[in-house]
């Protein structure tokens, strides 16, 4: 995009990360109480891709197919949905990612030499479902070595809250998953927690008073956007990830509803007279023809805005370490002309060409990757009730360029869930993210390994 595109918005961002410098500065003279009882919080916002350096590729090998009694071969095992990621004591590094068809968890292994990632990771073995509804669409692991996922039907026309998360410990025996039960959250969309977890930093909690451990959300468009609603940009809630010891209901009529406090979210309007938040986009290199709510076809300065085709499957992960802590999120922005509808030309202007052959509720000519990052003490600020979850922008957007890979990708509907995990490990310091089945490079998904600043 040329430099001359990236105007006020820009500029917000830069001053904003002086602002935040300046923030730090000034809490490093106040008491260590305040500062956070594990260590003063010295962190700056981390940037891409200065503060990450790349350590290698693991292509995820194949898996053998699963098979029916009598020995035959079922489902297709198309992999690459959602990923956890567990550094073992021998160096190795355990993989969990979950599969299409059937749902089930799917757990291979790779080591690195020297630091560095290459070649193919091993297949080890089918963990079996974790208790889902829906589609399954996130993983993480806990401190306990439990696998936590994040699930919801795509198509949700329900205004209701429903269940999207579940927990299973894994029985060291037999290496299979023991259900621990399945939750909502209270008070939240549904539509706004179905994307992934990831772990909040103790220091931040306890800065803000906040008693939760963890951040429930990310975004997307999941159908009928205005039910639950949707999100119009990433979105995430801070709640108590359950334990062994807590009772919640493992049925899916009426799980423990769990407490959570927003922290970031632009709930969804149709209003066209009312011009609700949503998230701002560097990135203006769209037209849109949905025609739903107040935003414009097509923006000439920036900043443009989110689209409802714009993705985030697990797409945000906390990164946290002594030199940088911010909360990262991985989407993939939709470009050219972006439309609801089957092949027929959308009815507002401008008009888009559409796809011969083709039908779907979301289309779009181009996406590509970018790189979303926001301050912690933005998030903070919501949480304790300095200002709303719909006034909090990226700090930084930057697009995401992975070696080996060609974008702009294939459009909506032709290539579709690219990114389909992003996790952080800070026992390694290392940020892994995961493509699924692009035509740029191996047809198996790949996760790309990032060691983070010191």
């Amino acid at each position: 995009m040329p430099e001359t595109s990236r105007t006020s918005l820009e500029g917000d961002l830069r001053s904003h990360r002086w602002t935040s410098k300046i923030r730090i500065a000034l809490l490093l003279t106040l008491p260590l109480s305040f500062a956070g009882v594990e260590r003063a919080h010295a962190q700056v916002v981390p940037q891409w891709p200065t503060d990450f350096t790349y350590v290698g590729r693991t292509v995820l090998a194949s898996a053998p197919y699963p098979r029916d009694r009598f020995g035959l071969p079922t489902g297709d095992f198309r992999f690459g949905k959602g990923l956890a990621i567990h550094r073992e004591a021998n160096g190795s590094f355990s993989i969990y990612v979950g599969s299409w068809n059937p749902q089930v968890v799917l757990k291979w292994t790779t080591t690195p030499v020297n630091g560095v990632f290459s070649g193919n990771a091993g297949f080890v073995r089918a963990m079996g479902s974790l208790p889902y509804q829906g589609e399954l669409i996130g993983l993480y692991m806990d401190r306990t070595g439990a696998l936590v996922g994040s699930f919801n039907s795509t198509y949700d026309a329900d205004w209701s809250i429903a269940v999207t998360l579940s927990r299973a410990s894994i029985d060291p025996t037999t290496s299979r998953f023991v259900p621990k039960g399945s939750f909502r959250f209270a008070n939240r969309s549904d539509k706004m927690t179905m994307g992934g977890v990831t772990a909040v930093p103790a220091w931040w909690r306890t800065r803000y008073g906040q008693t939760c451990n963890a951040l429930a959300g990310w975004g997307g468009y999941w159908s009928a956007i205005e039910r639950g609603p949707v999100s119009m940009g990433p979105a995430a809630t801070c709640f108590t990830l359950p334990t062994d010891a807590d009772n919640i209901n493992a049925g899916y009529t009426s799980p423990k509803a769990v407490a959570n406090r927003p922290v970031l979210g632009f709930p969804f309007s149709s209003s066209k007279t009312i011009h609700t938040a949503a998230t701002k986009r560097i990135n203006m290199n769209y037209w849109q023809t949905y025609g739903w709510g107040w935003w414009p076809s097509k923006v000439t300065s920036s900043p443009g805005w989110w689209n409802p085709g714009d993705w985030l499957y697990q797409g945000c992960t906390w990164v946290d370490n002594t030199a940088v802590s911010g909360l990262m999120c991985f989407p993939l922005l939709q470009e050219g002309c972006n439309w609801y509808g089957s092949t027929a030309t959308p009815p507002l202007s401008p008009p888009c060409n559409a796809t011969p052959g083709k039908a779907a509720a979301l289309n779009s000519k181009k996406q590509s990757p970018w790189v979303f990052i926001y301050d912690p003490d933005d998030l903070g600020e919501v949480a304790n009730g300095q200002r709303s979850q719909s006034s909090v922008q990226p700090v930084s957007q930057v697009p995401l360029r992975l070696p080996g890979v060609t974008v702009p990708f294939p459009g909506l509907p032709d290539t579709n869930h690219i990114i389909t995990g992003v996790t952080y490990d800070a026992a390694s310091n290392l940020l892994a993210i995961v493509l699924r089945n692009t035509s740029t490079i191996s047809t198996r998904p790949a996760i790309y390994w990032y060691r983070v600043v010191k």
